[in-house]
């Protein structure tokens, strides 16, 4: 996933899927559940079923991160090219 420069993937929960976040390049900011965190490149950041979450780009260059769902959230092949789908 990239995220521009200001960018965020907007508010989201999975009811019934954890989600791990891996950054790859860059740095922002996370609002996981009640929590708010700020990451940079190779941390890792984990989302339990059900939390309300957000990762939003603060830095100055686009963010990269690889997410994990588990299990599955979206079945093999979808693409999205914005967070409105």
């Amino acid at each position: 996933m990239t995220l521009p420069v200001g960018g965020d993937i907007g508010s989201e929960t999975h009811a019934t899927t954890d989600q791990t976040f891996i950054i790859v390049k860059g740095e922002g900011r996370a609002n996981i559940g009640n929590e708010i965190q700020p990451f940079e490149k190779k941390d890792i950041l984990f989302v339990p079923a059900g939390t309300v979450h957000d990762i939003v780009n603060t830095g100055q260059v686009d963010l990269k991160l690889l997410t994990v769902y588990s299990p599955p959230n979206h079945p093999d092949g979808t693409v999205q090219a914005t967070k409105e789908g």
